[in-house]
């Protein structure tokens, strides 16, 4: 006979879960109460062109696939007009975020506060916008729900989109309370 019997443990914010006498297993409360997933869209022009930037997305997007359902939407380059109206066809139905060096800085914590945030909302999609040389235009940076900037430096967009993949896997992890993120 299966019985299931449930022991919390506040202060490790773990519970142990017994289904027959010889078998147990040791989840968090976080596990069991975590929202669903959201979706990601990161959307950026052009390809990324380096072995390297390609080898370290593979790396953050096998990671990330534990957190959520992330996608990688490139844009085709043109002028800043058709890449903003590409931008906006491929983020709708989300809240978009527009990565710009005037946008306002986050740091890591304050980055995984944000997600739960959403999470907690039952927000289904996030837009990630990360614009190609030419940047985005002030109309386009008013019409995003909000603007980010990884650095107050301007980044090439391979660069962003590495420093983005990690900060989000970092963020997640912090979350989930793994030992990834360490505060100094």
């Amino acid at each position: 006979m299966r019985t299931l019997k449930i022991f919390l443990n506040y202060a490790t914010a773990t519970m142990v879960m017994l289904c027959d006498p010889f078998n147990f297993s040791l989840v968090s409360i976080n596990q069991l109460y975590r929202p669903l997933f959201m979706d990601w869209r990161i959307i950026t022009v052009g390809k990324p062109g380096h072995a390297w930037v390609k080898a370290a997305l593979e790396l953050y997007w096998q990671r990330l696939k534990h957190h959520g359902r992330f996608e990688h939407i490139v844009i085709k380059e043109g002028s800043l007009a058709q890449v903003e109206a590409q931008m906006t066809t491929a983020s709708e139905h989300s809240l978009r975020v527009v990565l710009d060096e005037r946008g306002k800085q986050l740091r890591s914590v304050e980055l995984a506060k944000w997600i739960e945030k959403q999470q907690i909302s039952a927000r289904k999609r996030v837009s990630v916008l990360i614009g190609g040389a030419d940047g985005h235009s002030d109309s386009f940076r008013a019409s995003a729900d909000v603007c980010w900037s990884l650095s107050s430096l301007t980044l090439q967009h391979d660069v962003a989109l590495v420093v983005l993949a990690e900060q989000l896997y970092r963020a997640h992890a912090i979350l989930r309370g793994e030992p990834y993120h360490r505060e100094g």
